[in-house]
């Protein structure tokens, strides 16, 4: 996807200990918060990370059909014909054209996809399942995110913090524990145009 906002934006591959599959309550829980804050009605809405599927069942639940795309072809998402095949840093499938685009992104990746959706020209809503301290401006990778969290490219809306701990699923997570780190619902939200929310909520 070819971005004037991001010009260095490359497809990377992600690595399989990188996959945590969102529970369906959990996801159900994200979207419904949405609502009224962010979306009223029905919305055009994409999930670029459908891996289980859990997003884009409750996405469509609330919001009406829309798009859900997975580099996994072996993944349930796209095995139950939900998703099709895609690459998520190669932008929307053709066809789409969303105002919304919520997911669970591959932790290592979460940078990338934030950047690739902020520079969807149609969309107006971008929220992402991350680790509670991805917004924190220190440590590995920060150099990368800062200008997505704290501008000047983007501005958080919102970090609503999930409690308990997550039990995510996927490849070696069959035991069912509990992730050891705390999650946040980040949304960002378009306002004049532009990304900056003028104060993190």
């Amino acid at each position: 996807m070819q971005s004037s906002l991001f010009t260095d934006l490359q497809p990377k591959p992600s690595a399989g200990s990188d996959i945590a599959y969102t529970p369906a309550e959990v996801a159900e829980a994200c979207v419904n918060y949405l609502v009224p804050n962010f979306v009223e009605g029905t919305c055009s809405w994409w999930d670029p990370c459908a891996g289980g599927a859990a997003f884009p069942r409750a996405l469509q639940k609330r919001f009406g059909r829309g798009h859900a795309t997975e580099l996994d072809a072996h993944a349930e998402s796209v095995r139950s014909g939900i998703a099709i095949v895609g690459d998520a840093l190669r932008g929307p499938p053709v066809g789409c054209t969303p105002g919304l685009i919520a997911t669970n992104p591959p932790f290592s990746l979460a940078a990338s996809i934030l950047r690739m959706a902020l520079a969807v020209p149609t969309c107006e809503i971008v929220a992402l399942l991350l680790l509670q301290s991805w917004i924190v401006p220190d440590g590995q990778g920060a150099k990368f995110r800062r200008d997505l969290v704290w501008g000047p490219v983007a501005k958080l809306h919102t970090q609503a913090v999930l409690y308990p701990r997550i039990a995510f699923g996927g490849p070696g997570r069959e035991d069912g524990g509990t992730d050891q780190r705390e999650y946040a619902w980040c949304v960002w939200a378009r306002t004049g145009g532009r990304w900056c929310w003028p104060g993190t909520r």
